[in-house]
């Protein structure tokens, strides 16, 4: 029978030094060769916090011109235009930062098409993304 590699540490072989023996679980481990489950984890831990950080960065240089924008009534494909975001950038960073949603949502509450009964499939088919129209499009 062939050993569970996802859950045993055992079965791993030692770092490829003798200098570095870290515990399980850690992302120096990982980097030196380990796959055991807790060192897998932390390196996805370590990586997901290494490029959000980064992606703050580029969040806050055109947050508010994006926002702006929005609240205005532009689209979001012209509000991102000029900028190093993507729509998918603005729409995947609200799946996991619910601050970044909320404000991303009041923007487009505020700048939404004038005129339209919002909440329904028209209002989505004529390009409002406001929350009430992006819950309500046909999927």
């Amino acid at each position: 029978m062939r050993p569970n590699f996802d859950r045993d540490p055992a079965h791993y072989p030692e770092p490829r030094t003798s200098a570095n023996r870290s515990e399980h679980g850690s992302t120096n481990r990982w980097r030196w060769g380990c796959r055991c489950a807790a060192c897998k984890k932390a390196h996805v831990d370590h990586s997901r916090t290494s490029r959000r950080a980064s992606r703050d960065v580029e969040f806050g240089k055109h947050e508010t011109q994006v926002l702006t924008a929005l609240t205005t009534g532009e689209t979001p494909e012209s509000a991102c235009a000029g900028t190093t975001l993507s729509i998918g950038k603005l729409y995947g960073r609200a799946k996991w930062d619910e601050g970044w949603r909320n404000r991303l949502d009041l923007a487009m509450t505020l700048g939404r098409l004038p005129g339209v009964p919002h909440g329904t499939e028209t209002a989505y088919k004529k390009g409002c993304r406001c929350p009430d129209c992006r819950s309500n499009r046909a999927h």
